[in-house]
């Protein structure tokens, strides 16, 4: 009487095996980490639009500026700074001590900052009237700092680039840019009118 005959696995095959077992492994961990990258910097971009909400309707409506100040006329806005320690942070502020339409630091101006975590802010480009983009080419921007704030009874936003008031442009645009993967941008589109927007592209 024969016993059956049990075939196993060849030297080649389990060498096949365990190189597609490295290849799907290789494409799943490299996926999930552009998953958490990308995950992080759409909550980053979404906490900066909550701020910016935060601050017009702070603005707009009756909200003291200083516990027992009786204050209740002063403007609300967010900045944006891509020089020295403001540039990890974004703050929500009042202007109520200087007035000058910019957060100031080391004042009792600040409410509160959050840090964009492990995202790079970019380039702060204005949006003209017609459409345009004000990023002069080569990669440098003349704007270092962005402040947008909101006054009452007014919903429209007063953007000031550099501490100067705007008046001729539709918007701006702040690029926010993954730390470890920099292809992965999501731009923060300010309006005049008071819009805000959260895309891939300054528009």
């Amino acid at each position: 009487m024969s016993l059956p005959f049990n075939k196993g696995f060849t030297l080649i095959e389990l060498l096949v095996s365990v190189a597609i077992m490295v290849v799907i492994t290789t494409v799943v961990v490299s996926n999930e980490s552009n998953f958490s990258d990308e995950a992080a910097l759409k909550n980053t971009a979404d906490s900066i639009s909550l701020a910016l909400r935060e601050a017009q309707t702070y603005g707009i409506s009756v909200r003291e500026a200083g516990a027992g100040s009786n204050n209740f006329v002063e403007s609300y806005g967010v900045e944006f700074n891509t020089r020295g320690s403001l540039s990890s942070k974004y703050v929500l502020f009042t202007d109520s001590v200087t007035k000058n339409g910019a957060y100031n630091s080391g004042t009792p101006e600040l409410i509160s900052s959050d840090s964009y975590g492990n995202n790079n802010i970019g380039k702060i480009c204005s949006i003209m009237l017609d459409g345009t983009k004000n990023c002069p080419p080569g990669g440098s921007s003349p704007y270092i700092q962005a402040d947008v704030t909101f006054t009452r009874p007014n919903t429209r936003a007063n953007i000031y680039l550099n501490q100067i008031l705007q008046t001729g442009i539709k918007g701006i645009c702040v690029p926010l840019s993954a730390a470890s993967n920099s292809s992965l941008i999501r731009y923060i589109n300010i309006y005049t009118t008071g819009q805000v927007s959260i895309g891939t592209q300054c528009q």
